[in-house]
């Protein structure tokens, strides 16, 4: 069985918000992590229109930013100490092949 990154995207969405406990926050950026060297509490985020930051709270906080990200400084603000970047590689490979018929 494969599905497309589309299709399984949608899937895992609808499933994550079907539950009621995940809340979707759009037009906003994250511009750090709220707590601690203990805990992280949540997340602030930044409205892009008004520009206005707010706490959002959380019990769990996921970073899907890949390569980007700006957890590893963001963690180092709350009093972590900083880590060495790791690199390894996961041995996923991607394939598509168009068919025609004649």
């Amino acid at each position: 069985m494969s599905a497309s990154r589309p299709l399984l995207d949608f899937t895992v969405r609808q499933r994550a918000f079907s539950s009621g406990r995940i809340e979707l926050v759009e037009g906003t950026d994250v511009v750090g992590l709220t707590g601690g060297a203990d805990r992280v509490t949540g997340a602030a985020v930044r409205d892009r229109e008004s520009r206005q930051t707010r706490e959002l709270t959380a019990d769990f906080v996921v970073d899907a930013t890949g390569r980007s990200t700006a957890t590893p400084g963001w963690l180092t603000d709350l009093g972590l100490p900083a880590r060495a970047r790791e690199r390894f590689g996961v041995g996923v490979r991607r394939s598509a092949m168009w068919l025609t018929s004649l």
